[in-house]
């Protein structure tokens, strides 16, 4: 059963073997595959906090634990995998929740990347399942506390505690939606339009993970572009770090300079050719630019900025005004 759900996997040589439009890493042979699906790119980035550091971490852990449940819930779950442990039928089960929350729980707080708080969420899986046995274990204990009385105050008992049961573990669900309700986030939107109608023609914009993909793409607007996501991890990948080239790793380092993580020898070479622009997302390093030298100048809706490298005049301060293809 844990082999066969590892089975869509199996989808990622066969569909990079039709040659998508997007081919990360390029799955079509062992290596490349092994790679990808072992979270290659961010090998150096686990296990990377000493003994003196994992207090801290953990107490990050605890944190970020009780702002997604109810501090009841967390004291359910502890009944919950007690029990479970301690009892001989349940006993595998117990064990079983206990070291997956543990092992999950221990990657995340030893993976230095800046939204780890992600790799928990194996973690309050766990924590829900020793809820739920918890659960049982106050409901049975009730049902014998009440044994012996009426069966209608038995069962007005046990209606009343699985409707609190309920309401705790649902206590933090507002708060919890709010905050992650995307509904009114048109980000990527924003940054097509700003592109779209900022950018010059024939130019180069330089971006991290960003909706350009998509425009270029689905949408079929401004490919005149060059797009080149030369930042990490995208700069690892093995082709489709630059729209409209196909080229394998070593080729397009070569053409863009793509393997300076700060995107500074990408700027300077797509400056030969015309203008080149820069988003402003998180993972940018627009610093990179200023210490090399770089004038950095707002051209749309503060999401589109031009690089302007030292020597060179600046597209979106001269005479000539961009326009969309």
């Amino acid at each position: 059963m844990f082999l066969a759900g590892l089975l869509p996997y199996l989808y990622l040589p066969l569909r990079a073997s039709m040659d998508p439009l997007l081919d990360e890493w390029e799955p079509t042979n062992w290596e490349r595959f092994w790679y990808l699906v072992s979270g290659g790119d961010h090998h150096v980035n686990s296990f990377a906090f000493g003994p003196s550091e994992l207090p801290e971490r953990f107490m990050l852990y605890l944190d970020f634990l009780f702002q997604n449940f109810h501090w009841g819930v967390v004291l359910v779950a502890l009944v919950g995998a007690s029990s479970a442990v301690a009892r001989r039928r349940s006993r595998a089960v117990g064990v079983m929740i206990a070291v997956l929350w543990l092992g999950w729980m221990f990657h995340a707080i030893e993976y230095n990347i800046f939204d780890f708080n992600l790799y928990f969420i194996t973690s309050y899986l766990m924590v829900a399942l020793a809820f739920a046995f918890g659960v049982a274990e106050l409901l049975g204990a009730a049902s014998g506390f009440v044994r012996g009385r009426s069966r209608t105050f038995g069962i007005a008992t046990a209606g009343l505690l699985a409707v609190g049961f309920v309401v705790l573990a649902g206590a933090k669900m507002p708060g919890a939606y709010a905050a992650n309700d995307m509904s009114g986030d048109y980000r990527g939107r924003a940054v097509i339009d700003a592109v779209a109608g900022g950018a010059a023609p024939n130019s180069t914009v330089l971006h991290h993970r960003s909706s350009l993909w998509y425009m270029v793409l689905v949408e079929k607007r401004r490919t005149d572009l060059t797009l080149i996501a030369p930042l990490p991890p995208d700069r690892q990948r093995y082709t489709d770090i630059v729209w409209p080239d196909d080229l394998d790793y070593v080729t397009t380092n070569l053409r863009y300079g793509t393997n300076d993580e700060t995107g500074v020898t990408s700027a300077k070479i797509a400056a030969r050719e015309g203008p080149v622009y820069i988003l402003n997302e998180a993972g940018a390093g627009a610093q990179n630019y200023y210490d090399a030298g770089f004038e950095v100048v707002h051209v749309r809706d503060d999401v589109l900025y031009e690089l302007v490298p030292p020597g060179y005049g600046s597209y979106t301060l001269g005479e000539r005004t961009a326009t969309e293809d």
